[in-house]
């Protein structure tokens, strides 16, 4: 007595299953599952949730969902459908020659990959979808000579190289760019620094003339 038979959710991937479903009318046909869905559901999953701890501050949450809207969104330019596109019609070759195009560097490559495997993941465990075709896509996209190549040191440009690329600016670049070299220049900012700069953060009459780099709508400072 008071005993309830445990329910066991119907599997909709068995075609056995989903034609007794159809005969008994409980089927329910659900919109195909977009490129722009897939990103909207990792977003959501990403985001704070009420009374649990935070897993990033504010300044890396918005940098986690620009990057992965710019990663999806750049893909999308090639889907037949851009970021409506279901993901039953992506094709594996066209994305995989997509995604080295986009990211020539294997480090930046597999950082871009891992929002599309991460919201791949998510789906399977919302829908129960099996995702294995899909994360194929992305198998062995990053070679191991393409990360021993990649893992050679950075430098900095030696002065003879500086003063070349400098004059290389100056000689052939639009004004707008060589302002923003100049800055760099005497400055040592960064290229986001220099990019998100407003008209406020430039003090031209001021005792000391000077510019300041900080957080703003455009860009964030990441150190």
């Amino acid at each position: 007595e008071g005993y309830e038979t445990p329910y066991k959710k119907p599997d909709s991937r068995k075609p056995e299953t989903v034609a007794l479903q159809i005969a008994m009318g409980t089927y329910e046909v659900t919109p195909d599952v977009t490129w722009k869905k897939l990103l909207d559901m990792y977003l959501e999953m990403k985001r704070p949730k009420p009374n649990k701890p935070k897993p990033r501050n504010d300044r890396q949450q918005i940098k986690l969902e620009r990057a992965a809207t710019r990663a999806f969104e750049k893909v999308s330019l090639v889907l037949p459908q851009g970021m409506d596109t279901p993901l039953k019609e992506l094709d594996k070759q066209t994305i995989r020659e997509t995604v080295r195009d986009l990211w020539p560097i294997a480090g930046t490559r597999q950082k871009n990959i891992s929002f599309f495997k991460a919201a791949f993941k998510i789906y399977s465990d919302e829908t129960d979808e099996d995702v294995t075709g899909l994360n194929r896509i992305f198998s062995n996209i990053v070679t191991d000579d393409e990360a021993r190549r990649d893992k050679r040191p950075r430098r900095s440009f030696t002065p003879e190289e500086q003063g070349i690329f400098i004059k290389n600016v100056m000689d052939n670049e639009a004004d707008e760019l060589k302002l923003l070299v100049q800055i760099m220049n005497a400055t040592g900012a960064r290229n986001s620094e220099v990019t998100g700069l407003e008209l406020n953060d430039v003090k031209l009459d001021a005792e000391i003339p000077n510019i300041k780099y900080r957080d703003n709508s455009t860009r964030l400072l990441d150190k």
